[in-house]
């Protein structure tokens, strides 16, 4: 949090004073806080460090020449609600300092009472990183609630679903409007295709998900691609936190997925194996423009999707054989007396 030997906080400053700004950085280094800071004085100005600079913790004057402060707190509280807003002014009363904390702002502070800055950012900044980790994990449990939602209609598929490309084509569909993933893709044996390809696809974007469905089929015959990994190993390939651009990851399985989801938008990718005797038969693959996701207790549910998904592929294709050799001999694939 800026303290000395770790990453400095950046801060925006909204002060048409440069030598107050220099006064109150001076106070934060006596205070141990280290900082990169940018000052601004016209909402212009503002609106364009907040996208560019992206501060930490935003410090403004009360009043300005050219701006106000209540207004630059309702420019912030739109723009980038969960960064702190704190005043640092010379004149504030009572009344608009109620008001001020009544609109969004976490303190404020005087300027001829400096020694109180070091401490209120500290507060601050300790109270948007725990208001972030709440959101964090409010976010995490409605994710797995939708996860779980998914595996229990899957779990209904497996059931009732007695013909495999709509079993799959139901999964990919219930993965996208009851999980929240982006694009599903599941692929497996074609009859005259060398390996398993797509059969059954849904997403939010239909262009992304077909280019992505058109990615996999081609990741399942060459030999680096991460479905064909998946295909030859039958362990699960997950690739979190996915650049959107710049290098690839050295690691093959980023590098693999990074390939798959360039220019989709999306971040995190999951690609479950489904095993029938051993063998891989088919892959389901998940993606979400989401990061940091496909946490153990997600992963845990999903693998448990391929398991059932799995189980339910071999129950169909044992029941094909068996009403098969009910009605042809095995050996010449002749009809049986029955048949006739």
């Amino acid at each position: 949090m800026g303290e000395e030997g770790a990453a400095p906080i950046r801060i925006l400053f909204i002060e048409d004073v440069k030598e107050d700004v220099e006064r109150a950085v001076y106070q934060l280094r006596r205070g141990g806080i280290t900082c990169e800071w940018r000052r601004v004085e016209t909402e212009a100005a503002l609106r364009e460090e907040l996208r560019e600079f992206s501060p930490d913790l935003i410090l403004s004057d009360f009043s300005l020449p050219q701006f106000d402060g209540m207004s630059a707190l309702r420019i912030a509280r739109a723009e980038a609600p969960h960064t702190p807003f704190l005043f640092l002014s010379g004149t504030i009363g009572e009344e608009r300092a109620i008001q001020a904390l009544h609109a969004g702002a976490l303190d404020y502070v005087l300027k001829e009472n400096m020694a109180r800055l070091a401490p209120a950012i500290r507060r601050a900044i300790g109270e948007a990183d725990a208001r972030r980790e709440r959101i964090r994990q409010e976010a995490q449990i409605a994710r797995l609630n939708r996860v779980l939602r998914m595996l229990s209609g899957i779990n209904g598929l497996v059931l009732r679903i007695r013909d495999r490309n709509e079993l799959l084509r139901e999964t990919c569909r219930l993965a996208v409007v009851e999980g929240g993933y982006a694009a599903a893709i599941a692929a497996a044996e074609v009859p005259g295709a060398a390996t398993i390809q797509p059969v059954a696809w849904s997403g939010v974007d239909p262009d992304v998900t077909q280019a992505l469905s058109d990615r996999v089929a081609g990741s399942a015959t060459s030999d680096p691609g991460v479905v064909a990994r998946v295909i030859a190993s039958g362990e699960e390939v997950v690739c979190k936190d996915v650049p959107a651009g710049g290098e690839a990851d050295e690691d093959a399985d980023a590098d693999g997925a990074r390939a798959l989801l360039e220019g989709t938008g999306m971040r995190t990718l999951v690609v479950l194996p489904l095993v029938v005797d051993g063998t891989t038969i088919a892959v389901l693959a998940l993606a979400t423009h989401d990061a940091g996701v496909a946490g153990d207790e997600e992963l845990a549910m999903l693998r448990e999707v391929a398991g059932n998904l799995s189980f339910g592929l071999q129950y169909l294709q044992r029941d094909t054989r068996a009403r098969f050799l009910s009605h042809f001999d095995p050996q010449t694939g002749l009809s049986t007396r029955p048949l006739f």
